[in-house]
C-alpha cells in the first residue's frame, strides 16, 4: 500500500497506470482477507467433530464448497496475472455454485435439529460448521473481488455491483 502511495507522488503515473495500480492494492488486500478466512476455517475445523451422525453430510457439501472457492481462487488470481477476461468472468459465474451450497447447508441445519435436543458438541458442531460455510462463502466472494479487479484491469470497467452479463 505504501509503495503504490509513493509511486503515485512520485511518478505521477498516466490514467492507465493508476488503472493498474489501483486493481494490484484490491487484489493484495482481495488475498490478505482470503488468507485470513482460511485461518478462521483451519480453527472452526480443528473443533468440529464429524465422525458421527448427522453430521458426516455436512462434510461432504463443506467439501463441494471448499473445492469450488479453491477454484475460484486460483481461476481469479491466473485471470489477474494473466489478463484473461474470459478466465474472470467464468471465475465470477462459479460463485452462484457456492451461494447454492451455503443455503443448502443452512436448510440441512434447520431440518436436521429442529426438534432435536442436543449436547454441548452438537451445538459446538451446528456452530463450527455454520461458520465454516459462512467463511468459504466469503472466500468464493473475495475470488469474485479479484476477478472483478481483473476485468477492471484489463477493460477498465468496474463491473462491481452491475447487473449480470
Amino acid at each position: 500500500r505504501d509503495e503504490i502511495i509513493n509511486a503515485v507522488f512520485l511518478f505521477s503515473p498516466k490514467a492507465t497506470d493508476m488503472r493498474k495500480l489501483i486493481a494490484y492494492i484490491d487484489m493484495t488486500f482481495f488475498l490478505e482477507r482470503i488468507g485470513d478466512l482460511v485461518l478462521n476455517i483451519s480453527n472452526f475445523t480443528k473443533k468440529t467433530r464429524f465422525d458421527y451422525d448427522p453430521f458426516t453430510e455436512f462434510r461432504v457439501i463443506l467439501t463441494k464448497m471448499l473445492k469450488a472457492a479453491e477454484k475460484m481462487v486460483k481461476n481469479a488470481v491466473f485471470a489477474f496475472s494473466c489478463e484473461d477476461n474470459t478466465m474472470a468472468r467464468d471465475t465470477i459465474a462459479i460463485d452462484d455454485k457456492v451461494d447454492e451450497l451455503l443455503s443448502e447447508i443452512n436448510e440441512k441445519i434447520q431440518q436436521s435439529f429442529t426438534e432435536k435436543i442436543l449436547n454441548s458438541q452438537d451445538l459446538l458442531n451446528i456452530t463450527c460448521i455454520n461458520s465454516m460455510s459462512y467463511n468459504i462463502e466469503r472466500i468464493a466472494d473475495n475470488a469474485t473481488n479479484i476477478a472483478e479487479a481483473a476485468i477492471y484491469l484489463i477493460e477498465g470497467k468496474d463491473i462491481r455491483h452491475a447487473p449480470k452479463w
